[in-house]
């Protein structure tokens, strides 16, 4: 609340930090929170300029929003957190990201839910700005050394000691990389085996993203829809599944 006391501030988000939980889901969940979406996040900010607005977090006044064409204005996008911020950035407001680091609770997620939520983000950034999206494979070392160890065996030459020390000491800088920012971020440390699982997640992210860049619809609460440029929702034929007798009132009373 101190961040909007500035009027040139108009909205203020948090960096999330995902909280320890049971489930598998929600330990690759937490992982992912807590190192790839924090970083990416700073980047975007320091590098490019941006805030990466997320949903979980937003504090805005209504009359700003309303300048922006209010709630309806981004009714029909998937990123519409995103694009609120962007809104106000364009309009020439400040987009604050406060200093305190909210946390976030994913209780009891199967890998499906991690993966499901993941494939939707991946194919939504990539709507929002492709050559952010082709830059992000960079984040995952993991991947670049499992393809080169993949190239060694099919070429079939032999692993030089050397080089597998090179290979080892870049996923080990990874991964305590990404444990020493999950730790500042929650202020205590990350579990060894939740640490040992890094490598994992990030060759499962790396599989996600190849999928995020070929699909074109999301599954939403069993409706299809087609993800279009900046984010836009266009529903399929036949898209609307168990909620459709909702949708259609809906529809109609608008």
């Amino acid at each position: 609340a101190a961040e909007l006391a500035d009027p040139e501030v108009a909205l203020v988000t948090n960096v999330i930090a995902g909280e320890e939980t049971s489930g598998l889901g929600s330990i690759l969940e937490n992982l992912h929170l807590n190192s790839f979406v924090a970083s990416a996040g700073s980047f975007a900010r320091v590098v490019g300029g941006r805030a990466c607005v997320i949903g979980k977090s937003m504090l805005f006044r209504r009359s700003d929003l309303e300048l922006v064409g209010g709630f309806a204005a981004f009714s029909d996008v998937l990123a519409e957190d995103y694009l609120i911020g962007r809104s106000f950035e364009l309009l020439g407001f400040k987009v604050a990201i406060s200093p305190h680091v909210l946390t976030t609770v994913n209780s009891g997620w199967t890998l499906e839910r991690f993966a499901n939520r993941h494939v939707r983000w991946a194919q939504m950034r990539r709507r929002l700005c492709a050559p952010a999206f082709l830059g992000e494979l960079f984040f995952y070392p993991v991947v670049w050394v499992a393809l080169a160890a993949c190239a060694l065996a099919i070429s079939g030459e032999r692993l030089q000691a050397r080089t597998a020390a090179f290979w080892i000491s870049a996923v080990a800088l990874k991964c305590g990389a990404d444990a020493l920012l999950s730790s500042r971020l929650r202020g205590r440390r990350e579990r060894l085996s939740h640490v040992l699982l890094i490598p994992c997640k990030d060759l499962l992210m790396a599989g996600i993203w190849c999928v995020g860049a070929f699909r074109r619809t999301v599954d939403w609460r069993g409706n299809r829809l087609r993800i279009e440029s900046g984010s836009r929702l266009v529903a399929q034929p036949g898209a609307y599944g168990a909620d459709a007798p909702e949708i259609a009132a809906a529809r109609e009373a608008a």
